[in-house]
């Protein structure tokens, strides 16, 4: 992947990720992370959304909903690709010290690596 690339997208993430944080304010749900990846030759715009009851299907398919409308709108991205909305999922990673305080009391998975 070229630096142009790597910017381009970039700029795709940081549009993305204002229009997602505008349309789940809007359901009471947060963004986690939204990443432009390459998965088998495809692009995925990827959006992770949560919220302190959990995400649902109903709650992620409203959200694709709303952004998909949005991207279609403004429709900056120039390559084909999915937008997909999901929920962390069971093994999420916590990546900051507000994912640690959401899981007070709850089970978590730790990896020891070279340990």
């Amino acid at each position: 992947m070229t630096e142009k690339e790597k910017e381009k997208f970039a700029t795709y993430v940081t549009k993305v990720t204002k229009i997602a944080n505008e349309k789940a304010k809007l359901l009471n749900l947060s963004i986690e992370e939204v990443e432009w990846v390459n998965e088998s030759n495809t692009y995925i715009m990827r959006i992770i959304a949560d919220s302190k009851e959990g995400l649902d299907i109903d709650q992620a398919t409203d959200l694709n909903t709303l952004i998909s409308d949005e991207l279609d709108k403004y429709d900056f991205i120039e390559e084909e690709y999915m937008l997909e909305v999901s929920s962390p999922g069971i093994e999420r990673k916590l990546k900051n010290e507000e994912d640690y305080l959401n899981n007070i009391n709850e089970y978590i998975h730790i990896d020891f690596l070279n340990f």
